[in-house]
């Protein structure tokens, strides 16, 4: 003999709960466990038709690490280049996090990258490219990161012009223009 209590179905000479039972004699969880079990049949059908059109588990697995792979497109170049002692080295170590008490000179062209993982599990790749020293010697280096870039379109170009000398921010900033727009125009 079996009775209710608060909900269970407990054999009372075992003492024991069994619920296969209370499925049994309740109606709602019937047809919960019926519609389930024909959800994970079809669930089980999608899965078996999606890997046959993918192809087996090593093409996926191929397409998938090929798909991760971080690809020349998918790099970002941010170039900072503009008055000499105006900030440039500073400005890069604050957006890359660095806490540098003390800043050397950049010599000529200096190239650095961060690495990242994304939202999507993805390493996310970005250069950075700094050239320092006077804007009228640039003319062998202005070039190189451009050139290394690939691409236009995933380039940020930073002029920092330093304003403390106001008679040099024009000059600086012609040369450096001018430079960049040559350049832009024949890589482009």
């Amino acid at each position: 003999m079996a009775t209710a209590t608060n909900n269970n179905f407990i054999n009372e000479e075992q003492e024991t709960y069994d619920p296969n039972e209370a499925i049994q004699k309740n109606p709602a969880a019937t047809e919960l466990l019926s519609r389930l079990n024909d959800l994970l049949a079809l669930d089980e059908e999608i899965t078996k038709s999606e890997a046959t059109k993918r192809g087996s588990i090593w093409e996926v697995a191929s397409e998938e690490a090929q798909r991760k792979r971080t690809s020349i497109d998918d790099v970002t170049t941010i170039y900072f280049l503009g008055s000499e002692h105006g900030g440039k080295t500073s400005l890069l170590n604050l957006f890359l996090e660095k806490e540098q008490v003390s800043v050397e000179p950049t010599l000529a062209l200096d190239f650095s990258f961060a690495r990242r993982l994304n939202v999507e599990m993805e390493k996310d790749v970005c250069h950075f490219w700094e050239l320092g020293g006077d804007p009228r010697e640039w003319t062998n280096l202005i070039d190189i990161p451009i050139v290394e870039c690939h691409r236009l379109q995933s380039m940020a170009i930073f002029i920092v012009l330093d304003l403390s000398e106001p008679k040099q921010v024009w000059p600086v900033f012609e040369t450096v223009f001018t430079n960049l727009k040559m350049l832009t125009n024949i890589y482009s």
